[in-house]
């Protein structure tokens, strides 16, 4: 499991549950009826470092979430940057029927 997510100290409420991002591919392919090979070669076009981020699910849209990037200053408060449902991109992003 990921451990100190920035997200746990900037904005707790947000945080429903933690997992690793791998995870929540593999549980998006199979929500797809994806076979788990198949869902292993989408997942290998992932670049590694993001497959090891720690992901959340967000409270606010039920969408599963990761973070990214260096976290940054605004008027002394610490923001840090966390994808748009970014599983669901990587799924979307091969066509229905396609041959892996």
């Amino acid at each position: 499991m990921p451990v100190g997510m920035l997200i746990e100290k900037i904005f707790p409420a947000v945080v429903a549950e933690k997992s690793t991002l791998l995870k929540c591919l593999f549980a998006e392919g199979a929500k797809r009826g994806l076979s788990s090979e198949d869902t292993k070669a989408i997942i290998s076009i992932v670049p590694t470092h993001l497959i090891e981020a720690g992901a959340f699910l967000d409270k606010m849209t039920g969408l599963w979430r990761y973070e990214f990037g260096v976290p940054y200053d605004i008027a002394e408060n610490l923001v840090c940057h966390f994808s748009p449902a970014f599983p669901h991109l990587v799924f979307t992003t091969i066509p229905s029927g396609t041959a892996l």
